[in-house]
């Protein structure tokens, strides 16, 4: 990290230019230096180069935390947020937590954005919190979530607090893993400032994630992997460090193999050679994981199709896996059931 005056208010610029003068140019030049000899070739005070060391290391080392004083700041500022569905639910261990990213994998048109939209519903809904939401297809559809409040508060109209609900989402259009870094850049610097949008948000939603990124490991891409790995750092810190849910969807790709994670007796034939994109390294980014996958279409008392009957596996969780890791769901034009 270079020299700067804001880092400690004795670096003026005229002092800087001093210690640029003896090869100090850095704060690891300035750190790592014999601070007689620095003193002697700039011409700043001993005492006064040890003041400024000692600032730049209370600010930027690593100092420790008392373990108690952890956990009361995240039983403070954590948060589990039901999806309103008792057996996804369950799986989850009760919802999306802050601090963690949680991945929906399944292919195409099986109803991963269905679950997102149903998601950001849930963080918004009844709440002062705030989404946002990067889409990578054209998916996110304020319509949907209209349709869903609808349902679920029995309304056939707009009311005040579908509109306040709205009006906390906010939607990127995003095409390329490179735009999706600018975002979360942005992102991470609106959390840093005073943005009533920022201070409340709760929820980051990336729909999809591997349709981003899988084009930037692929082929002759070498440095596809750490771009991969440096927006995957960014999004975990900011789980960790802002107290946010990260949910992230991930499309399926052959594996030539028999996928044993799913149930082959419950007639899931489109997906025994298949498997998450992104390669074996992603698995070890998100801390739970559901796959989900097609049985059949449902028929209501009329027998009319009522709607596809998915089946939600859970492959992953860092809460231990639950008495059931199966949970079939449906999804309905009211949302799902």
């Amino acid at each position: 990290m270079p020299l700067l005056s804001y880092l400690n208010p004795p670096l003026s610029p005229k002092m800087i230019a001093s210690l640029n003068s003896a090869s100090v140019r850095t704060v690891e030049d300035l750190i790592c230096s014999d601070l007689g000899f620095v003193s002697f070739r700039s011409g700043v005070e001993y005492d006064v180069l040890k003041d400024i060391i000692s600032g730049l290391q209370a600010t930027f080392s690593c100092r420790p935390i008392h373990g108690r004083d952890l956990l009361e700041k995240t039983l403070e500022k954590s948060a589990i947020f039901p999806l309103g569905h008792e057996g996804l639910d369950t799986l989850l261990d009760g919802g999306l937590y802050t601090g963690e990213i949680t991945e929906i994998i399944g292919q195409s048109s099986i109803g991963k954005t269905q679950l997102c939209l149903l998601s950001t519903l849930a963080v918004t809904n009844g709440t002062t919190h705030t989404v946002a939401y990067i889409d990578s297809s054209n998916t996110f559809s304020p319509e949907r979530i209209i349709e869903m409040y609808q349902a679920q508060n029995t309304l056939t109209q707009v009311d005040e607090n579908l509109v306040d609900v709205l009006e906390r989402i906010r939607c990127w259009k995003c095409y390329e893993g490179f735009d999706l870094g600018n975002i979360i850049d942005e992102i991470s610097r609106g959390l840093q400032s005073e943005d009533k949008f920022y201070k409340n948000l709760k929820l980051i939603v990336v729909d999809s994630i591997g349709a981003l990124l899988s084009p930037l490991i692929g082929g002759k891409q070498s440095q596809g992997h750490a771009i991969m790995a440096g927006i995957s750092r960014s999004l975990k810190y900011l789980a960790c460090t802002q107290y946010i849910a990260v949910l992230v969807t991930n499309y399926m790709v052959s594996s030539g193999w028999n996928n044993n994670q799913l149930d082959n007796d419950a007639n899931n034939n489109n997906t025994k050679n298949l498997k998450a994109a992104l390669g074996e390294s992603w698995t070890f980014i998100t801390n739970t994981s559901l796959i989900i996958s097609e049985v059949s279409k449902s028929k209501n008392k009329n027998n009319s199709d009522s709607g596809s009957q998915r089946i939600a596996t859970l492959i992953k969780s860092s809460h231990g896996i639950p008495s059931i890791t199966k949970v079939p769901f449906v999804i309905t034009e009211e949302g799902i059931k």
